[in-house]
């Protein structure tokens, strides 16, 4: 490969290292979702706030809304560690409420749960949060970045095919 080729190659990933997003992330993040039950009418909604530094959830609330097992609201203690796990009573119902943050990448999230009453009706619950792309353009111009320097490399070894 030639002088010029290396630089304008180098030049291009500096280009690409610039144009890409930042991937460090605020540590403290507050997470809402809304799901359906599953095994009886009715949604579930909640939300949390996680802080990754300390490993710590806080304002955490889980509201349902269902015919059978009625409205209600609870907000569980804080709690420490990547898990965070409640199991108790509201009324005559019990709950079980299970959030799972993905170590490696704190904005990602699962939660997963029950719901059932002494009558014996039981209803679960689940939801996955996968985070979405930071800014769609900078993720384009990076990727054709990419492309017009594998465009350069394919036609820079031609040409040196071609003096040979």
């Amino acid at each position: 490969m030639n002088l010029r080729l290396i630089t304008i190659l180098g030049l291009g990933v500096l280009l690409l290292l610039a144009a890409s997003p930042t991937a460090k992330a605020d540590p403290i993040n507050t997470f809402s979702f809304s799901t359906n039950l599953v095994g009886a009418s009715g949604t579930v909604s909640g939300s949390f706030t996680f802080n990754s530094q300390t490993h710590s959830f806080s304002n955490v609330s889980l509201t349902f809304s269902s015919p059978i097992f009625g409205n209600f609201q609870l907000t569980p203690n804080p709690q420490n560690g990547w898990i965070f796990y409640y199991s108790g009573w509201v009324g005559s119902n019990q709950v079980v409420y299970t959030i799972i943050i993905n170590p490696f990448n704190p904005s990602q999230f699962w939660v997963l749960g029950s719901i059932s009453d002494k009558k014996g009706d039981y209803a679960g619950y689940g939801y996955i949060q996968v985070p979405e792309g930071n800014d769609g353009l900078s993720y384009l111009l990076a990727s054709a970045m990419v492309l017009l320097g594998a465009i350069g490399v394919a036609v820079g070894k031609q040409r040196e095919a071609l003096q040979t």
